[in-house]
């Protein structure tokens, strides 16, 4: 009726439910998303650090060496938890 579809690769409920052409469940009662991780029972949310599995800090990190490294370092540490 509104145009609007669903990309069933990319959805997941964490209830019964029965859908024309089917529809994922949640494994367990974690779902992530956007990088964060939600849990469904308490609706707590954290930082998904899965995709940083088996890589070296180095890759993940892009540090400024001039003016104050340790300073910069923090400042971006903080606001990409505060963002998310």
């Amino acid at each position: 009726d509104y145009g609007v579809e669903m990309n069933r690769d990319k959805s997941k409920v964490n209830f019964k439910v029965q859908v024309s052409g089917g529809v994922k469940q949640l494994d367990g009662r974690e779902l992530a998303w956007c990088g964060l991780i939600l849990d469904t029972h308490t609706l707590e949310v954290s930082m998904d650090y899965d995709r940083y599995r088996h890589q070296h800090l180095r890759n993940a990190l892009t540090v400024t060496f001039s003016g104050s490294p340790g300073e910069r370092l923090r400042t971006k540490a903080v606001s990409s938890i505060k963002s998310k």
